[in-house]
């Protein structure tokens, strides 16, 4: 388990950080523009598959060790994972094709595009969640140690992967975190507290000396 103390303070001009915060403002126009129904199928079918990948993601990984023998455990768990949740989105999304052209036809007031932009920022958050789970399971040590050591998207795999596994299996987020606590960022990252100046002596008087 990492150390919370040893934590920089992340910078939002992290790559991986703007392309969540773009997810987020992309999302939560598109919310804006549909309304909030056709939003709320978004975020349940994004939810869903998430959930069907944490319960089911595990065991398909052990499968796939074994089937080939050279897999990492993290790319296992990673390629598991990734293929049950898009498996699931696709279904998703096939499910909701067939209420498209009623929600098309609704009229849509300021209460509805408001809600549904609220929708989309949270399906934003959501995917780039997902993305950060994909990128930590399935990229090189180097780029993790890179992109992701140090910034806000580390604290949300550590907040809902290793800390409380809400999206991966405790078993799975176990090589990331080796990799991330030794990620050399940390230090590279952290602002030295400058030292203060020393403090001028103030002169002596001398005494003249025929005084005793």
């Amino acid at each position: 388990m990492q150390d919370p103390a040893s934590h920089a303070s992340p910078t939002w001009t992290a790559p991986l950080d703007l392309i969540g915060l773009g997810l987020i403002a992309v999302l939560l126009l598109l919310g804006l523009y549909r309304g909030l129904w056709w939003q709320v199928i978004r975020l349940v079918g994004v939810a869903v598959s998430v959930l069907v990948a944490r319960a089911a993601g595990a065991p398909l990984a052990q499968r796939l060790m074994a089937l080939f023998s050279e897999l990492e455990p993290r790319s296992a768990h990673g390629l598991a994972w990734g293929t049950l949740f898009l498996t699931t989105l696709l279904a998703c999304a096939l499910l909701g094709m067939a209420g498209q052209r009623m929600l098309e036809a609704m009229k849509l007031d300021f209460a509805n595009r408001f809600a549904g932009a609220c929708a989309g920022a949270a399906t934003g958050l959501f995917l780039h969640v997902v993305l950060v789970v994909l990128v930590c399971q399935l990229a090189p040590e180097r780029m993790l140690g890179k992109y992701v050591a140090g910034t806000y998207s580390e604290r949300l795999y550590t907040t809902l992967g290793i800390r409380r596994p809400v999206v991966l299996a405790a078993e799975a987020t176990q090589d990331v975190d080796r990799i991330l606590g030794a990620a050399p960022r940390r230090k590279a990252r952290s602002k030295a507290v400058p030292e203060p100046p020393p403090r001028a002596q103030p002169p002596q008087s001398k005494q003249p000396s025929g005084v005793r």
